[in-house]
């Protein structure tokens, strides 16, 4: 069953005269013909069996009658999933919140069994009661998260006697995990042959950056292709195969969506390098002209004891730090003017493989002093200076007034 309208082929049936006739619509012959108990709302006139035959008496300005019949039919409408689950697809590129989809991939849930269906889609449902405006290319649909309506069509032998359905389409567009950046993942040996076992779970922390680790699985490859498919993970406790320097990759994906992101990383093996407690003094003498105890030091006079003896000496080097938050924020001060700021001050010397790309210090604490230079103050006529290479003070005449005998 269904509302009809039965004055729509009111045109139809008088040919296009239609003034001056009037039409009534009856259930049967018998009925139609003794003008009794005409249907009453022609416009929403729900059928009483299917198909029903209506009469129809047409009746002139004259009173003249004739008869005829029509025919309502109600055809079947298709019976699609009308829940169908969302699509979803991991956006493009990084940040982009687009996504390429098939839409046709929810047809097998839509036709809920029935493969004679068709399906057309759309970006608004308006379009989709319309039939127009279709989307060209439901295959290869680049859009944000959204919803789409299917038309869903069944297909009768007589065209015109096709039913649809709209059914909603969710479309869900899920982020790409972030990656890093990542950094060498170094090994500092001694006697070094180039080859270590690392634990690559010691770059897990990078990986994630702010996102949650029970979001996301974290494998490791040796190439960028295997990455790509996550296929053959080599193990987290890994012996790099290349000497000294091996790249591999990281793969971050997301446990709900598979959403995926992949970044290459070093495996460094470097020669261990070690700090000293420095052996020159460390005392140093204000220079600065203002004598208070504080200012710059040279501290390069340090350096070969704090390097020492070792494997890499002609390569070392040292770099000086006022406190731990500057060295770990990668702040470090001149060694050939160190700022003393306390008395005692706290230092922290790193040494360092001067060659390019190395990554292995080592680092050693202590303390500085930094005492006043000599000072003198000034007497009435003259100075009284101390020898600067024997210490000897040079003598100056003073009268004090008295006699010898007092």
């Amino acid at each position: 069953q269904t509302t009809f309208d039965l004055t729509v082929r009111q045109g139809q049936i008088t040919q296009g005269q239609i003034f001056g006739v009037t039409l009534r619509y009856f259930t049967n012959e018998a009925e139609a013909k003794a003008g009794i108990n005409q249907i009453p709302n022609p416009t929403s006139y729900i059928n009483t069996s299917n198909p029903q035959t209506v009469w129809v008496s047409v009746e002139n300005m004259n009173g003249c009658l004739s008869y005829t019949t029509l025919t309502i039919r109600v055809l079947p409408l298709p019976e699609p999933n009308l829940t169908p689950t969302a699509l979803q697809a991991c956006e493009n590129g990084l940040g982009s919140g687009f996504a390429t989809f098939d839409l046709r991939l929810a047809q097998p849930e839509l036709s809920n069994g029935n493969a004679t269906l068709s399906y057309k889609y759309f970006i608004s449902e308006q379009q989709a009661i319309n039939n127009v405006d279709e989307i060209g290319t439901p295959d290869d649909f680049l859009t944000n998260s959204m919803t789409v309506y299917v038309r869903v069509s069944n297909n009768p032998t007589i065209l015109s006697e096709s039913c649809f359905v709209i059914v909603p389409l969710q479309l869900i567009v899920n982020s790409l995990p972030t990656v890093g950046p990542m950094t060498t993942l170094y090994a500092c040996e001694l006697n070094s042959d180039g080859i270590y076992t690392f634990d690559l779970r010691d770059k897990n922390a990078q990986v994630l950056g702010n996102q949650n680790a029970a979001n996301f699985d974290i494998r490791y490859y040796v190439t960028q292709t295997a990455a790509l498919l996550g296929a053959a993970p080599i193990p987290y406790i890994y012996t790099n195969a290349a000497s000294d320097l091996q790249r591999i990759w990281v793969r971050i994906q997301h446990k709900v969506t598979g959403c995926y992101s992949i970044a290459p990383f070093d495996l460094k093996v470097e020669e261990k390098v070690f700090a000293y407690p420095p052996s020159a003094s460390l005392a140093f003498c204000d220079s600065d002209g203002v004598n208070d105890g504080f200012g710059p030091a040279n501290l390069t006079v340090l350096n070969a004891g704090i390097i020492s003896t070792q494997n890499l000496t002609g390569q070392l080097n040292v770099r000086y730090y006022t406190s731990w938050a500057n060295y770990n924020a990668g702040t470090a001060s001149p060694s050939t003017a160190f700022p003393v700021t306390s008395n005692p001050q706290l230092v922290i010397a790193e040494v360092f493989n001067t060659e390019l790309g190395s990554l292995c210090t080592a680092t050693v604490e202590f303390n500085i002093t930094m005492g006043k230079s000599p000072s003198f103050d000034l007497i009435p006529n003259g100075f009284v200076c101390p020898d600067f290479r024997t210490g000897n003070v040079q003598g100056y005449l003073m009268d004090t007034g008295l006699n010898r005998q007092e």
